[in-house]
């Protein structure tokens, strides 16, 4: 029998617990991302404006020669719109990921969309936006990624960090359209700023302007180089400022709720005619805004979406599940299984019951049985062009996926596709224990805490372990040497997992970082990554020396490791653990059979 209990006064208890654990933001670093967005939209407004040509017809023999280009893999194919209008069109950042779906925590990073018009190609993007970005010194830590499976630019910027893909529109009065509505002209003549650094913010509905501090000024940190439309002491005449500003009295506190979504930007709405034109790449940066939009419209109750999010997210973070990269699930991954438990309860399912229905139900999933949501759709749109989508009757490889989560939009994909048989195996384990824990709370017998710090157990539950160590003299040598290496971490976890040697692979999935680690005197930079092993009990004894010999020499073998670019794998006992690893300094296995195993 399902347990039933006080969901209501769950719902208090879990976003009290949610809040200690810091999983808001606060009304503060909210309304400062907004304007970071804006700040950034208005700086690709400037860029786009420095390519827009002085005539339709130059418009179009720029696009075409571009998009011949053998260098370029912007859309190519297309023929921009003739619109008189269409040089005029600017950019539109549309976010996506956490931020949009509202369950973004404090130090998330933004995921965003630049939708571009016609005249703006990849090569710009990559080219003479970078360019820009390099020389404003709002942006930082600019890496540029134009290889990538889906090419992205990720930097700081204004203080939040950014990975902002692109696609361009085949039509650019979408794009003008959403910009005139974004930017009413004020009907009274704006006042200028006070002296106390507020800044006078227009409301449409009254015709009137209100003073109101700038998020940037109260912390100290605007500048004039962020272009910020609460300028001190400027009279700005390009138009009222964002409402989003950070009015609040409390500024500082903690969004627990969706109060925050009161100044919240207005996204651009995507539909099947932005796919028109668009190459591989450029559907797939699409692909996030549109999967994000499809499930905040398919949800029957979003505030309970978001804090049932909210909630896995967190759960499946201090567990070791949270990573895509080590072949577990990642943000849209978790998403998805969530929106799917919402749409499968009604409206007024109170969240601890979605919780517990959500362990229930993929605690005993008939895997490999696909996950996916109604309404998606695997056939092309009109006029867009037919992509390849997962398909395990036609693909024997789509057929091999142990762990299938389908993104809804076209061209639907696999988004679990890097799930292995230890990390499904584990997810099923944690999945279950979920289960038991969110039952005994909703029948008071445990507390919301319980079911967070019961996360580094992981540790206390193996006595044997594989401890990855990747380190580096400094962060740029250090950002790329850890994402080749971690890159490469489910290769040494799958050849871990050895049904030969009797062997199970379970891979906590989250890296130690390490800044300024001492080592020989030196300062450097470190990560660590543990797999803990466990063993048929008729196993005396394995020797993984050849195996983790091979692991090492391939990744230390790489053409763009550097000098200091080191990388250690040892097999440790728990004892010999880092203490950092538990959350009790005194820890014991708990796996007695596993302690007469002999490792090499």
């Amino acid at each position: 029998m399902d347990p039933v209990g006080p969901a209501s006064a769950g719902v208090a208890d879990l976003i009290t617990t949610l809040k200690k654990r810091n999983v808001f933001d606060t009304r503060e670093g909210l309304a400062r991302r907004h304007q970071v967005v804006k700040a950034l939209e208005e700086l690709l407004g400037r860029w786009s404006d420095g390519l827009a040509p002085v005539s339709t017809s130059a418009q179009v023999r720029r696009t075409g020669a571009a998009a011949t280009d053998a260098g370029n893999a912007a859309d190519t194919g297309t023929t921009p719109d003739s619109d008189m209008n269409s040089h005029k069109a600017r950019p539109v950042i549309i976010c996506f990921g956490s931020y949009r779906l509202g369950v973004h925590k404090a130090t998330a990073d933004i995921d965003a969309l630049a939708l571009c018009p016609p005249h703006c190609t990849r090569a710009d993007f990559f080219g003479s936006l970078v360019t820009q970005l390099r020389n404003d010194e709002n942006a930082t830590d600019l890496h540029p990624v134009p290889g990538a499976y889906t090419p992205v630019i990720k930097f700081c910027y204004g203080g939040v960090q950014i990975d902002l893909v692109f696609a361009r529109r085949f039509h650019g009065m979408k794009l003008l359209n959403y910009h005139n509505s974004q930017n009413p002209r004020p009907s009274r003549k704006r006042p200028r700023p006070g002296a106390d650094g507020s800044s006078p913010v227009y409301d449409p509905t009254k015709e009137t302007w209100e003073k109101s501090v700038c998020v940037f000024y109260k912390q100290g940190q605007c500048t004039r180089g962020l272009d910020c439309r609460f300028r001190h002491g400027e009279d700005r005449a390009d138009g009222p400022p964002s409402p989003s500003s950070g009015q609040d009295d409390d500024m500082g506190e903690t969004c627990s709720t969706d109060e925050a979504d009161q100044r919240a930007r207005t996204e651009l709405e995507l539909d099947d005619t932005d796919l028109i034109g668009l190459d591989e790449a450029g559907v797939r940066s699409l692909n996030g805004c549109r999967v994000a939009q499809f499930l905040l419209e398919i949800v029957p109750n979003i505030e309970n979406f978001r804090l049932a999010l909210r909630t896995v997210k967190e759960w499946s973070a201090s567990h070791g599940l949270y990573s895509n990269v080590l072949g577990y699930l990642g943000g849209v991954n978790w998403a998805i299984l969530v929106a799917k438990i919402c749409v499968m309860h009604p409206e007024n399912t109170s969240v601890p019951e979605l919780l517990h229905s959500f362990m229930k139900t993929y605690a005993a999933y008939d895997w490999p049985r696909a996950i996916t949501l109604p309404g998606a759709s695997s056939t092309p749109p009109t006029n867009v062009a037919v992509l390849p989508v997962w398909n395990p009757k036609t693909n024997p490889r789509d057929r091999s996926h142990l762990m299938p989560i389908i993104t809804p939009c076209y061209p639907q994909m696999n988004s679990s596709y890097n799930v292995g048989p230890p990390q499904l195996r584990r997810l099923r384990q944690e999945f279950a224990r979920a289960e038991q824990m969110i039952g005994d709370i909703l029948q008071k017998k445990g507390k919301w805490d319980d079911l967070f710090r019961d996360g580094r157990s992981f540790f206390r539950q193996h006595f044997y372990f594989v401890q990855v160590s990747i380190t580096a003299e400094d962060d740029d040598s250090f950002r790329v040497w850890q994402g080749y290496c971690e890159s490469r971490l489910r290769i040494l976890i799958a050849a871990l997992e050895s049904e030969k040697t009797g062997t199970q692979a379970h891979p906590f999935g989250k890296c130690f970082r390490q800044n300024n680690f001492q080592s020989h005197a030196e300062s450097i930079y470190r990560s660590l990554f543990y797999v803990a092993l466990r063993f048929s009990p008729d196993v005396e004894s394995v020797d993984l020396k050849p195996l983790l010999e091979d692991f090492l020499n391939k990744l230390n073998s790489w053409d763009g490791r550097e000098v200091k670019m080191d990388l250690d794998v040892d097999v440790l006992l728990q004892n010999e653990l880092p203490q950092f690893v538990f959350q009790d300094e005194d820890c014991a296995c708990d796996e007695d059979s596993d302690q007469d195993k002999v490792i090499a």
